[in-house]
């Protein structure tokens, strides 16, 4: 608290801290690990979406939120921490698989795996950039080194989404006729 009210320290949350750079005018920080946020304040949790999208390479584009698979039941979905924006997104304990952790700015963070990442586009693709940008990544998906079919779908029939299979169907029919 004293570190605070010295401005040396700027309160993004309860019993989260970032550092102000000795050099800033003002208090006002923008976070530079905003995944290893995520973890600290909305865990259990994984970064999914289109961040993950951007994380595996399965896209080059770059979004300004990052999208957050929580199990905890939060009344405000969207929320702004130290300049970045949080979508929030309550799932079941059950849809917590696929997961891999990676380490950012000294703290383990989960992502999902890119197989993950897209049975998500695809069971939420209002969640994560619509239809049309689920399916780029899913031709980048089967362009990449990550393509693993039986996994696909292993991971759509664990989540028991009808819909996402039907997406799928539909994205592959119209982009694989051949």
């Amino acid at each position: 608290a004293l570190y605070n009210k010295k401005g040396w320290l700027k309160r993004i949350s309860r019993g989260v801290y970032l550092p102000v750079p000795l050099n800033s005018e003002n208090s006002d920080v923008v976070a530079e690990e905003p995944f290893a946020i995520a973890q600290k304040l909305f865990a259990p949790c994984y970064i999914g979406g289109a961040n993950a999208a951007n994380y595996w390479d399965l896209t080059e584009q770059i979004f300004r939120t990052v999208t957050v698979m929580t199990e905890k039941k939060l009344i405000n979905r969207k929320q702004r921490l130290a300049g970045t924006e949080y979508v929030l997104h309550t799932l079941k304990p059950d849809y917590f698989f696929g997961l891999k952790t990676v380490w950012l700015s000294d703290t383990k963070v989960k992502i999902s795996d890119p197989t993950r990442t897209l049975v998500d586009m695809l069971m939420f693709p209002q969640f994560c950039g619509g239809v049309q940008f689920s399916e780029d990544v899913l031709k980048e998906y089967f362009r990449s080194k990550y393509k693993n079919i039986e996994l696909l779908i292993e991971y759509l029939d664990r989540a028991g989404n009808g819909a996402a299979l039907k997406r799928l169907g539909f994205l592959l029919e119209i982009n694989f006729q051949n």
